[in-house]
């Protein structure tokens, strides 16, 4: 993976991709919304949001950027916190590492993953004259964090901390709110290279992942760190590689606070910021009725907003998961029944969350001869029908593949 800025038209950003090289002009799916806020320009001191991982087959990488950037009244640093969504993870990642690039771990597609993370712009733009920002993370083993400088770029570092678990139909709430004013940092570090001497802001993150809870520590020069940015504070980016695979986030119940008033808000008026696309290969649209979300995807049957669309979701809720202790606990695949057979057979197996499901069918030369399941699917006992009825007696095998496990029986047809 490379580190690349991407200056077209109007949006700047930087951003992480797969071994690719970026030129203005390419399409990557770039699109996005944010919240339209009414407070004052330094008074804005949290956000939350709620979000879903509905659909990810991807092939390649696919993300959902969350920034959140902050200020300080007369002060031009330049200080974003990043809470990105990606099609992949990151396993086997190794918590206090310090790279170059890439990071240590193995990465595997179709399992999404949540990054917290704060790339150090002051010290790389030259307005510090060292790294001054860092993050803690209270669960090394769930969410290790990694530090490295991006390849090609000089002296920008950045902290991840990535989750160990897919995220895949995961209902998450994000919290991020300001703390107070700290002076002594000496439990955070970046490569070993201990922080100057500073009053610093600490900003606390808070990821709900169903009913397990994880918590961050960020701190930050006060000097530029003392309020989220009301035009980025919850500005959300895509990037969708155009290769097979779709990847669909469902974002909702997005709420504020500020200094004067220290409790949570709804917000309910959005605004497209972003759309290269031509409204059918990728974009965001809103879902209202029973539920009410926003949705950012490449899923092509869809319909989606242009650019510069101001839009109100009042209602806002994300569809609630089946509960988790109606969850098989474990992946297995059953022998099917009837066995032996003719021409038909019932198959079941269980997935116990959302994940890519494969279920196939081999000759006894170990040929591929029908899929039956190649998609996203929900957690539950699921049942097939196969039907051999174009096949010849004999040994079949039969297997269930997901990212996280694969089982392989045999069945007999008998004509």
């Amino acid at each position: 993976m490379k580190y690349f800025f991407k200056n077209c038209g109007f949006i700047a950003l930087f951003i992480v991709l797969a071994s690719m090289n970026v030129v203005c002009g390419q399409t990557y799916g770039l699109t996005g919304f944010k919240p339209v806020f009414d407070y004052p320009q330094n008074n804005l001191t949290g956000v939350r949001f709620k979000f879903r991982v509905s659909q990810n087959n991807s092939e390649s990488l696919k993300l959902i950027f969350g920034f959140h950037r902050l200020h300080t009244p007369g002060s031009n640093l330049n200080y974003t916190i990043e809470t990105n969504i990606y099609s992949g993870i990151y396993q086997d990642y190794k918590h206090g590492d310090c790279n170059q690039w890439p990071l240590s771990g193995v990465y595997k597609e179709q399992i999404s993953s949540i990054r917290l993370a704060i790339p150090d712009y002051a010290y790389h733009f030259n307005q510090q004259s060292t790294v001054t920002t860092s993050i803690i993370s209270l669960d090394t083993t769930k969410f290790p964090v990694q530090t490295y400088i991006i390849d090609g770029i000089k002296d920008l570092y950045k902290s991840d901390a990535i989750s160990q678990f897919s995220m895949n139909g995961k209902l998450a709430t994000v919290t991020l709110e300001r703390g107070a004013i700290l002076t002594n940092v000496s439990d955070f570090n970046r490569c070993k290279l201990p922080l100057p001497a500073k009053n610093y802001r600490e900003w606390f993150l808070k990821l709900r992942v169903d009913e397990d809870e994880y918590n961050f520590k960020y701190v930050i020069p006060d000097e530029g760190a003392r309020y989220l940015t009301t035009n980025e504070a919850m500005n959300f980016l895509s990037e969708f590689i155009h290769t097979k695979g779709a990847f669909t986030v469902d974002l909702s119940e997005f709420e504020s606070k500020t200094e004067t008033e220290a409790t949570w808000k709804s917000v309910t008026k959005f605004v497209i910021t972003k759309n290269d696309g031509d409204g059918v290969q990728f974009g965001v649209r809103v879902i209202e009725g029973d539920h009410g979300f926003i949705q950012i995807s490449n899923n092509r049957q869809n319909d989606y907003l242009p650019e510069g669309r101001e839009f109100t979701l009042s209602k806002q809720r994300l569809p609630t998961t089946i509960n988790k202790s109606e969850h098989p606990k474990d992946f297995e695949l059953l022998q099917n029944y009837p066995n032996p057979f003719n021409p038909t057979t019932q198959i079941q197996f269980t997935l116990p969350s959302m994940t890519p499901t494969k279920i196939e069918v081999y000759n006894n030369m170990g040929q591929l001869v029908k899929v039956l399941v190649d998609e996203l699917m929900s957690p539950g006992t699921h049942t097939i029908t196969f039907d051999a009825s174009s096949l010849s007696s004999g040994v079949y095998l039969y297997r269930l593949t997901t990212p996280e496990f694969t089982q392989t029986r045999v069945m007999t047809l008998v004509k």
